[in-house]
């Protein structure tokens, strides 16, 4: 009785449905759709403007399983269901049963009925076509949530034996509400096909290897008690998907979820609204409880908060002194914006940047009302008659327009949750296209073959003055390209973010493939593993510095935090780059981590005369860095350095009255007095230090 019970629990097979919930599926107000040959039952519960959950059933189950768990994401999202073929009130068809059938299935309801922003819920069977749909990326899902839902046939051998001894009482359960509720109630053609479905060991079964093709953010969930999904094989299928988080419920059964649904909920909401994917350490310390209470009662960060969304209010360009709106800088509060401008702005802003791409995919740094400048003949501005109203300009010592753009548009979607914005057309070629053909640029026109990375002109980390100019913001003759880790780690992110973005699986495998060989690439030329450090240049032709000048000495605390971001950095070696910064901090007396380099280049080295030693770029303190510094910190289990961190970056803000863009070595703070890029990446440290505490304290 042991095995059967185990079963029974294994394969989802059959959760009897709670009593009726205010909010629940009912098997009455949902229609079906013809798919191969099969009648397939689907159910919405409509709540306009919100995004879809998703509910995918186990095993000789149906929708209304999930009834007991349902009402508690019913206020923010549209809820839709499907009940699989062959269970539930969907028909069996001809043909043989199989996972990649069911995926299939559920593929054609979602187009049927347009659904967008999907993220799914999927328990047992349901969780496996779940991981099938996430590999295969051929609808628009953003996140999926599975519940005892294994990945391998070696933790389902035994199913059609076990099967052969299935109890009366169970059974009888089973053959009952199937009955019930299926138009072509044929027991035993349906129990047949599952269990071949069960052991089938050919690609159309389990999901196996694809598994390691998830770019989508994953939690997967199991009950301690459950012997049908291993610890040990959840801990292998964690490990194969990158974006993923495992919750193992102590005392659990298979069917996790309705055991212990106060946990279930508490750790699946927090997973669905998390906007970016901090890791963090487990089990939590009384000190971590500490720390989570002192960061949601702190009233300094509500302050500097709300005073970053006030100055945000004020536009869109980078900050007083500035009439552009500059890509690299809209891309850093872009998500902030969308908390107090309205959305159609947002949107024109990101549009206008394509309405100025160039015609082999190149990104401008910045536009501005067309008034404000002169049509010159010397060809620093450029117009477009897709957007008269401005002009743009491009900086090409630099090689992060591009990259910026695709994060900043992937920051606006996974936000807004508005995918339709992709299929925007601008000048007849869609948004996801241009976005497409920027980063082709980026391979085309700024891409070393021989190091297979990209270049660009020599800069101080992430700065965009060469050293060879007064204002050295064009390429020319006397520049000196490089490779660099900034540059290489912001396009890293970029293709990852074009891979959640682009619904064409050729595509995911065409940009993985390049992501994955750039990543091996920048660990190859430009990590110092014996400094433990990322080296500052690998010239192309030449350096611009005397030959006895020791460039590899100087840390670059901008380029390493992207690096993080990009994930080139394990846990120990994000402590050891910390570790390194605070060092830097001191010995230059800094006022924080923000510090851009150090040491300094010595005086002289860039014609610009604000890059002295610990001056602009070359030393000077930069919030708008420094706090992508905290947010890695944060979002990899360092939340107590990224409190103590961050203190001083807060207090100055207040101190000051406002958000500058950068500061000398003895604090007094310099440049734009309203810089929304140091608003913007504070706002967004708060947001991720607030959600580690939540999480913690829940």
């Amino acid at each position: 009785m042991k095995r059967i019970v185990l079963i029974i629990l294994a394969f989802g097979l059959f959760t009897i449905a709670s009593n009726a919930q205010t909010v629940g599926f009912n098997h009455k107000t949902g229609k079906y759709l013809e798919v191969d040959g099969a009648n397939i039952y689907c159910e919405e519960i409509e709540n306009a403007g919100k995004p879809t959950l998703l509910f995918l059933h186990g095993g000789f189950g149906n929708i209304e399983d999930f009834n007991s768990i349902l009402p508690m994401f019913a206020d923010d999202y549209h809820i839709a269901g499907i009940d699989s073929r062959g269970h539930g009130k969907s028909t069996l068809g001809t043909g043989k049963l199989t996972y990649k059938r069911l995926q299939l299935d559920v593929e054609a309801v979602v187009n049927h009925l347009q659904l967008k922003d999907i993220d799914i819920i999927g328990f047992s069977d349901g969780g496996i076509i779940a991981y099938r749909l996430a590999a295969a990326n051929r609808i628009p899902v953003r996140k999926i949530v599975t519940v005892g839902a294994t990945w391998s046939l070696s933790d389902a051998e035994l199913v059609g034996e076990i099967m052969d001894d299935l109890a009366p009482d169970v059974w009888k359960a089973i053959v009952d509400s199937y009955q019930l509720h299926n138009p072509e109630p044929d027991v035993d053609r349906p129990v047949e096909r599952i269990v071949e479905m069960w052991t089938d060991k050919t690609e159309d079964g389990y999901p196996l290897e694809s598994v390691e093709n998830i770019t989508v953010p994953t939690l997967i969930i199991r009950g301690n008690d459950d012997n049908s999904f291993p610890l040990e094989s959840a801990v292998e299928l964690a490990a194969k998907i990158k974006k993923s988080a495992l919750f193992n419920i102590p005392f659990a059964p298979h069917d996790a979820h309705n055991k212990y649904p106060q946990f279930f909920e508490a750790v699946t909401k927090e997973f669905l609204n998390k906007r970016e994917e901090c890791g963090r350490k487990s089990p939590w310390t009384a000190a971590d409880k500490a720390l989570a209470g002192q960061i949601l009662q702190d009233t300094l960060m509500n302050r500097v908060e709300a005073m970053a969304l006030e100055v945000i209010k004020g536009g869109f360009n980078a900050g007083d002194g500035y009439g552009e709106v500059w890509i690299r800088d809209y891309n850093t509060f872009i998500e902030a914006a969308m908390q107090v401008m309205p959305d159609e702005q947002i949107q024109e802003n990101l549009l206008a940047f394509f309405r100025f791409q160039g015609p082999d995919g190149d990104i401008p740094d910045g536009f501005i009302n067309s008034n404000n400048v002169p049509r010159s003949e010397d060809g620093y501005y450029r117009f477009s008659e897709l957007e008269p109203r401005c002009a743009a300009h491009k900086n090409t010592v630099e090689t992060d327009q591009e990259s910026s753009l695709v994060q900043a548009v992937y920051r606006y979607v996974a936000k807004s949750g508005n995918r339709a914005f992709l299929r925007q057309e601008v000048g007849g070629i869609t948004v996801l296209n241009r976005l497409e053909k920027s980063l082709l640029y980026l391979l085309r026109h700024r891409f070393d073959a021989a190091h297979g990375l990209l270049w660009g002109a020599t800069t101080a980390d992430w700065g965009d003055v060469q050293p060879e100019h007064p204002w050295g913001v064009a390429l020319d003759e006397h520049s000196h390209p490089c490779l660099d880790i900034y540059d290489n780690a912001f396009f890293i992110i970029a293709i990852n973010h074009f891979i959640i973005l682009t619904e064409d699986e050729e595509n995911k495998k065409y940009w993985a493939g390049i992501r994955n060989d750039v990543i091996k690439n920048v660990k190859a030329h430009l990590w110092d593993s014996r400094r433990q450090k990322f080296i500052p240049h690998v010239y192309l032709d030449g350096s611009p510095f005397p030959e006895d000048f020791d460039e590899s000495a100087i840390y670059y605390h901008g380029g390493t935090a992207m690096a993080i971001e990009a994930g080139l950095l394990s846990h120990e070696e994000i402590a050891t780059a910390n570790a390194a910064m605070l060092a830097n901090v001191k010995a230059s007396g800094a006022p924080t981590i923000g510090l851009t380099v150090y040491p300094p280049y010595p005086e002289g080295f860039f014609l610009h005369k604000g890059m002295y030693p610990y001056g602009y770029q070359n030393g000077g303190d930069w919030t708008w860095f420094g706090g992508r510094m905290i947010r890695q910190l944060a979002c990899h289990g360092f939340a107590r350095e990224a409190y103590d961190e961050i203190y001083p970056m807060l207090e100055r803000v207040v101190k000051n009255n406002g958000f500058y863009e950068w500061y000398t070595r003895d604090g007094q703070p310099a440049g734009s007095g309203a810089f929304r890029g140091e608003a913007g990446v504070l706002y967004k440290a708060i947001e991720d230090l607030r959600r580690w505490a939540r999480l913690v304290k829940q």
